[in-house]
């Protein structure tokens, strides 16, 4: 993955990114974006978190997820440059957002 993609996103960045897919939420005191997905069952949400998990291998870049009866939440940040939210989550969202 090019070393570009790992660089803070600007406002201009985060904004359009948010009027594409209003469903992932931005939290600046957090520095993620994070997504909940719901699902009809737990098996459902099994095999998106194992699709995640194949899109995070791809990009090297691992979200924290977490799993329940009826939703998957995903939150994605950068540690490599603090705990931001660079080009390389909005990238790796769009790609899930695709699977889903």
């Amino acid at each position: 993955m090019s070393h570009e993609l790992i660089v803070e996103c600007t406002q201009k960045e985060l904004e359009s990114f948010c009027e594409k897919y209003p469903e992932w939420k931005v939290s600046l005191e957090k520095n993620k974006i994070s997504r909940i997905f719901p699902l009809k069952s737990y098996f459902k949400g099994l095999s998106f978190l194992q699709s995640i998990g194949w899109l995070a291998q791809k990009y090297n870049h691992h979200p924290d997820l977490e799993l329940s009866f009826s939703a998957v939440k995903c939150h994605l940040t950068t540690h490599d440059i603090g705990n931001k939210i660079s080009k390389k989550d909005l990238l790796l969202a769009e790609s899930i957002e695709q699977h889903w």
